[in-house]
């Protein structure tokens, strides 16, 4: 039985931190906690039933899958109490030893998930320990997390269920992180975040490196003045309450923004000093990249990176080699399938998606009576994208060929994620256009108009209850604006036109959308109006 000791280790040991350190080294003991249960192991290993881990813990789960239907069974046939108490028994221990076999490739997959939070979260870090307890929690109950194994695939247990717990960490500290995040007001969040995670969040938002250096000038300036500004009410000058959530005034801005232009004298940074309006624009872009970031979801379908998997202490390199051979970018299937469709859906998807332009204008270029038609049509198209998705992915990943009816099954509600990732394709592919359009299109004195244009919209969207006289303001404004809007709106319709081979005139509500498209893009990109 000496050669089978490795294989009982995994069902029979479980693990834990010993002497840990947060978020530094650690170190993991195992103990043995049923040993008495050995027996039971070797009689499984004597009657062939079992070759691998990977065997016994696909028989453990096939046990706990089918075990409601038996025990079904034997309480409607009146079964003995004591045939019912054995069964009952014998789940029980097959739960347990398949929840050991699965605690290893927690930890596996909580310093996965650990590493990547390091990198890419931009509100907090959970430590390495705080996602094993999370991993090792959901274990806990393996029918949810493995329900939808096939036994025939050729993918082992351990691979899906490293994939399975690596997702589920993530998704349940998401939903952790988006919660907290609700609790920061935008001083709140100013003062919360480190440097490095501004830096990641403002490139994430689309803010170039060069202006990165400036928007954290400014929110240094913030931390700097935040004593003064919100001076402590402890009576041990400490600060154990949230931070402020009233607004700045005008006079604390000010006094930002000339602590930040004396930073841009010492630093030597070619740059007009700037005034509390602009500060107050630069922190609100701040608080928005952070947001949206916090937001962003860390498993999504156009975030489909390989991940590192863990076999047995004896297989160490085995399930990242079978994840290496079988992984494919998700994004490139999506816009394979994508750009298979034809032309015109192309097109049509391209502009409902990225521009908004609405359904009724593609009536005469899809040969259509009804919106409602307009709405079935985008949906055919992106349900053909998916279904494409699906079978791809269960091929190349999963190796399995699903009939028709399974395909539909794994498609069903799942609309919603081909759509955001091709609305999202869509908006780039018109950003790239104003990023070559705007800079060459409009002078300075265009510049200084649409600064203040967007600086009263900002404001004005932030009203719960709308002003009439902000309103006017804001009409005013705009009016002011409008030759400078109109020097970017043209060359960028005409860019499109040549691009996509149509005519924007056959889209009564182009005009508009693009305009908006315009607005949008330059209030989260007016860093672009200080160069």
């Amino acid at each position: 039985m000496s050669n089978y000791q490795q294989i009982f280790n995994r069902f029979l040991k479980g693990i834990s931190f010993k002497d840990g350190s947060r978020g530094s080294t650690y170190r993991l003991a195992q103990q043995e906690t049923y040993r008495e249960f050995k027996p039971f192991l070797e009689n499984l290993v004597e009657d062939n039933l079992i070759n691998s881990e990977d065997d016994l813990a696909k028989c453990f789960l096939h046990f706990l899958i089918e075990a409601k239907h038996i025990y079904r069974f034997l309480w409607k046939n009146q079964a003995k109490t004591s045939a019912i108490f054995s069964y009952t028994l014998c789940y029980k221990i097959a739960k347990l030893f398949l929840f050991n076999y699965l605690q290893l490739i927690c930890f596996y997959a909580a310093r996965d998930v650990s590493q990547k939070l390091r990198q890419t979260s931009s509100c907090s870090h959970y430590a390495l320990e705080d996602c094993f307890i999370i991993g090792v929690e959901i274990a806990l109950a393996p029918i949810p997390l493995l329900k939808g194994f096939s036994f025939d695939s050729q993918t082992s247990l351990q691979t899906y269920a490293s994939v399975a717990l690596n997702r589920t960490i993530k998704n349940t500290i998401v939903k952790e992180l988006k919660t907290k995040s609700l609790k920061f007001s935008d001083n709140g969040l100013l003062r919360n975040i480190t440097k490095s995670k501004l830096e990641a969040a403002l490139n994430n938002f689309g803010i170039s490196e060069k202006n990165i250096i400036k928007y954290c000038l400014a929110w240094q300036a913030f931390n700097e003045l935040f004593l003064e500004i919100y001076p402590p009410t402890s009576s041990d000058a400490s600060h154990h309450r949230k931070p402020p959530t009233t607004a700045l005034t005008n006079e604390q801005l000010n006094q930002i923004a000339i602590r930040y232009n004396r930073q841009l004298q010492r630093l030597k940074i070619q740059q007009p000093a700037i005034d509390s309006q602009t500060i107050k624009q630069m922190l609100a872009t701040c608080v928005q990249s952070v947001r949206n970031l916090q937001n962003k979801k860390l498993v999504s379908i156009e975030d489909n990176n390989c991940i590192n998997e863990i076999a047995s202490e004896a297989e160490n390199e085995l399930v990242t080699e079978e994840i290496q051979q079988k992984s494919k970018d998700v994004k490139d299937i999506i816009l394979h399938e994508f750009k298979t469709l034809d032309k015109s859906d192309q097109k049509s998807l391209l502009l409902w998606l990225g521009l908004e332009i609405n359904q009724n204008d593609f009536l005469h270029l899809l040969h259509l009576e009804k919106q409602y038609q307009v709405a079935r049509h985008f949906q055919r198209n992106i349900k053909t994208i998916l279904k494409a998705f699906v079978k791809s992915y269960s091929q190349n990943i999963m190796n399995q060929n699903l009939k028709v009816r399974e395909v539909d099954k794994l498609c069903k509600d799942k609309l919603n994620d081909v759509k955001e990732y091709l609305t999202m394709y869509s908006k780039a592919f018109f950003r790239q256009i104003l990023i070559k359009i705007v800079p060459q299109k409009i002078n300075k004195s265009d510049k200084l108009l649409l600064i203040k244009y967007l600086d009263i919209l900002t404001d004005y969207n932030r009203q719960r209850i709308k002003n009439i006289e902000m309103k006017n303001t804001l009409d005013n404004a705009y009016l002011e604006t409008k030759n400078s809007i109109v020097k970017i709106q043209q060359p960028f319709s005409v860019e499109i036109e040549n691009q996509l081979e149509i005519q924007l005139q056959q889209f009564s509500s182009a005009i508009e959308r693009i305009e908006s498209f315009i607005e949008n893009w330059l209030i989260v990109n007016q860093a672009i109006l200080y160069k």
